[in-house]
């Protein structure tokens, strides 16, 4: 008997069609609130490109030793390298 391990995915066409929006809102000791918005493309897209650009950069020798992020290592921008991602900032 042979089982999938994992559930069939969405089609490109599909794929090609979605976008997801990310809010997050950070506020500091002193009370003051950020809140900004970022979308992307669907969740698989977003992944594997991020990934292959983290591979990109490492392979020429752009890392640090030990557990970070990406925005640890690359900037907060990092995450807007990949195609079709912008971020709104939002006023508070």
């Amino acid at each position: 008997m042979h089982i999938d391990p994992l559930p069939e995915g969405l089609p490109i066409e599909t794929l090609a069609t979605v976008r997801r929006i990310v809010v997050a809102e950070a506020e500091d000791l002193t009370g003051q609130c950020v809140r900004s918005r970022l979308h992307t493309p669907d969740g698989y897209t977003f992944t594997a490109e991020s990934a292959l650009t983290v591979v990109a950069k490492v392979l020429r020798g752009e890392f640090e030793v030990g557990f970070r992020t990406p925005a640890q290592v690359y900037g907060a921008g990092f995450v807007l390298i990949a195609n079709g991602v912008f971020r709104t900032d939002l006023v508070v």
